[in-house]
C-alpha cells in the first residue's frame, strides 16, 4: 500500500503534538506504570460474509498520568490479535495482528471505578488466512497498514494495584487496501483485561 505523504505528515504532527502535551502534563502530575493482558473478541463489520467472533488475546504496557482526583490520561502500547472467523467453519480464521496505541481519558466516578474513552491508532504486523494449524494465504499486501478508531469502556481498580478493564473498540479505517480491491470493512473488538499498576 502506498501512503499519501501529505496524510503521513499530518499524522506524524498530530502524534508529536499529543506526545508533547502528554509530557508537559506528566511533569507536574503523578505517573504510574503497569501492564495488562486479556481476551479479545474480535470481528469485522462491513463487506465480509459469514463473519463471526474470533477469540484471541492482547498484551502490553500502560502509563497512567493522574491529573486530579477525577481525571487521568492513560496511553498504552498493546500487541493485539484481531480479525474474524467463519461462522460455518470455526477453523477458517482471518488473523490480523496489530500493535495498537490507545490514549484513554479516564473519569473516576469514585476511587475505584472509572469510565474510559479515547482514540487509538494501530499498525498491522501480519495478516493471514488459516484453517487449523495450516497457513493458507498471506493477505497483508491486500490490507491497510494503518488502523485508527475509538474506544469506550470502564475500569475497576483495586487498592493493591490490580485492575479489571472492559473496552469496546470500533475501527474507523478500512481494513482492506483500497488500491487492491473495493471491499470495505472495519475492526470491532471487545476486550476484557486484567492489569497491574505499580505505585
Amino acid at each position: 500500500m502506498q501512503i499519501n505523504p501529505t496524510n503521513l505528515k499530518k499524522m506524524i504532527k498530530k502524534v508529536l503534538l499529543i506526545l508533547v502535551l502528554f509530557l508537559s502534563i506528566s511533569i507536574s502530575a503523578q505517573t504510574y506504570f503497569g501492564f495488562k493482558v486479556g481476551a479479545n473478541f474480535a470481528n469485522f463489520s462491513g463487506d465480509v460474509e459469514n463473519n463471526g467472533i474470533k477469540p484471541s488475546f492482547h498484551v502490553g504496557g500502560v502509563v497512567e498520568v493522574q491529573i486530579n482526583d477525577f481525571f487521568s490520561v492513560q496511553p498504552e502500547v498493546l500487541f493485539s490479535m484481531q480479525g474474524y472467523q467463519d461462522k460455518d467453519d470455526a477453523l477458517l480464521k482471518y488473523n490480523y495482528h496489530y500493535v495498537n496505541v490507545p490514549i484513554m481519558v479516564k473519569y473516576f466516578v469514585n476511587e475505584n471505578f472509572s469510565i474510559d474513552a479515547g482514540p487509538q491508532v494501530g499498525m498491522l504486523l501480519a495478516a493471514k488466512i488459516s484453517t487449523g494449524t495450516e497457513e493458507l494465504t498471506d493477505v497483508k499486501d491486500l490490507s491497510n497498514t494503518f488502523d485508527y478508531g475509538v474506544n469506550l469502556g470502564g475500569s475497576y481498580e483495586m487498592d493493591n494495584g490490580m485492575n479489571i478493564n472492559i473496552r469496546y473498540n470500533y475501527g474507523l479505517a478500512n481494513v482492506f487496501d483500497n488500491e487492491s480491491n473495493d471491499l470495505k470493512a472495519n475492526n470491532t473488538v471487545i476486550q476484557v483485561s486484567l492489569g497491574y499498576k505499580f505505585y
